[in-house]
């Protein structure tokens, strides 16, 4: 049977399941930084099959960075090791006497892939993977097309942006579509820093409007709490970060609302993308 595990980061090299006698599980999903540390103990690379790194231009930028290069050096050596047992011990090779590792597949899955910059992901991706097949749609760099958008012109500061938000909260509620009302709204509303997400959750919750917060200071087991009161609809508007802006499946979110514009376009395709 296929086994998975999934692992956070900060795992020591003493993980359990890369033990004599007990094996690493078929698939394990992870962070960067729970991999890294596993750079010099090569026999885990050599039976790597797959390394799919998802959110690619993401991980392949800033500090996930320094972790994922020590997982591809990994995966040379592994290589190069591979290449010479075959060379030095052809005939062995040829019988199955001999083990050597698996070629491992690189996959690198991504919505979006900056190109702008000599130091761009697509020149690193370019550089690094030479030769690499492309699968892509039309809709790369692009919203999806049902997705429908507004931009409403607003002050510049952030209590102009909340009123504008509450304003238009209460416009919805007119029409029948205000959030909580019975299989009507759910919306993500994004700020770009943490004080301005708690600012505007405790402003909605000032006027009535039930909402949960998410974001990097909210302790893990309230995101996962929020989360869930999102999902099921009790709490109906989610206030957060760029946190909330990747790898969350959400269904059933109507609007995205964003009380701070995101910082460039690459985030503001993620974040419209949880209605889409």
């Amino acid at each position: 049977p296929l086994v998975a595990e999934a692992a956070l980061g900060g795992a020591p090299p003493g993980w359990p399941y890369f033990r004599p006698g007990r094996p690493a599980p078929a698939l394990l999903v992870c962070t960067p930084a729970f991999l890294a540390p596993f750079d010099r103990h090569l026999p885990v690379f050599g039976h790597l099959r797959a390394l799919v790194l998802d959110e690619a231009d993401m991980l392949l930028d800033g500090g996930y960075l320094a972790q994922l290069d020590k997982v591809m050096v990994a995966l040379k050596r592994v290589g190069r090791m591979a290449e010479t047992a075959r060379g030095r011990y052809q005939d062995a090779y040829a019988e199955g006497a001999l083990y050597t590792p698996a070629r491992c597949q690189r996959v690198l899955a991504a919505a979006t892939l900056p190109t702008y910059g000599l130091k761009s992901v697509d020149a690193y991706v370019r550089k690094h993977f030479k030769g690499a097949a492309r699968v892509g749609t039309g809709l790369m760099h692009r919203h999806h097309p049902r997705l429908h958008q507004d931009f409403i012109e607003v002050g510049g500061s952030l209590g102009e942006k909340i009123e504008a938000l509450l304003a238009y909260l209460d416009e919805e509620a007119a029409e029948g579509r205000g959030a909580g009302a019975p299989g009507t709204m759910r919306a993500m509303v994004f700020c770009n820093t943490v004080a301005a997400a708690e600012e505007v959750a405790a402003a909605l919750a000032a006027e009535g409007v039930p909402c949960a917060a998410y974001h990097k200071k909210t302790p893990p087991a309230e995101r996962e709490g929020a989360l869930a009161r999102f999902r099921a609809g009790e709490s109906p508007v989610l206030v957060c970060t760029d946190l909330a802006a990747r790898g969350l499946d959400v269904p059933g979110v109507t609007h995205v609302l964003q009380a701070e514009f995101a910082p460039n376009v690459v985030q503001h395709l993620h974040r419209v993308g949880r209605a889409a």
